[in-house]
């Protein structure tokens, strides 16, 4: 019981976090993806990317670790939040997909009132991808582990 909780709260921080990041300006993002993409360009590649290569790597980066992975971690708590009530699977796996969604789209339409930001429908696939998948893997794990 104690550790419904547990993943209640995780996933509201989660959420909460999603949704700070998108309410940050684009400009907060520029100059720290100009000193990343350095860094990487530096350490991995010694220096030899151009301008587009940085920023194309830095732009990847940025979809996968600031959407996909962040979603995908909301999704694994709010995953074992839901199997905390076993008498109610349906219901809960139908909420935990309308919340994914309802967040995904709500990440991006903050950023229309954000200066600097836009909202992608890229996005809002990758967000709900990473929200899914992740909790669809272990769903599958466990079923042909038989845990």
């Amino acid at each position: 019981m104690a550790r419904r909780y547990v993943f209640a709260i995780l996933t509201l921080l989660v959420s909460g976090l999603i949704v700070f990041t998108s309410l940050n300006t684009g400009a907060t993002y520029a100059s720290a993806g100009g000193r990343i993409g350095a860094f990487v360009n530096a350490v991995f590649f010694g220096g030899r990317l151009n301008a587009v290569e940085v920023s194309t790597l830095t732009g990847f980066g940025g979809k996968f670790f600031g959407h996909f992975s962040l979603f995908a971690l909301d999704g694994v708590f709010a995953y074992f939040f839901c199997r905390s009530f076993p008498e109610k699977k349906k219901t809960f796996a139908t909420i935990f997909i309308i919340f994914g969604l309802l967040m995904s789209v709500a990440g991006e339409v903050i950023q229309i009132f954000i200066e600097g930001r836009g909202p992608s429908f890229v996005d809002v696939i990758i967000d709900f991808s990473g929200y899914v998948l992740v909790p669809a893997v272990i769903t599958l794990y466990r079923r042909f582990n038989r845990l």
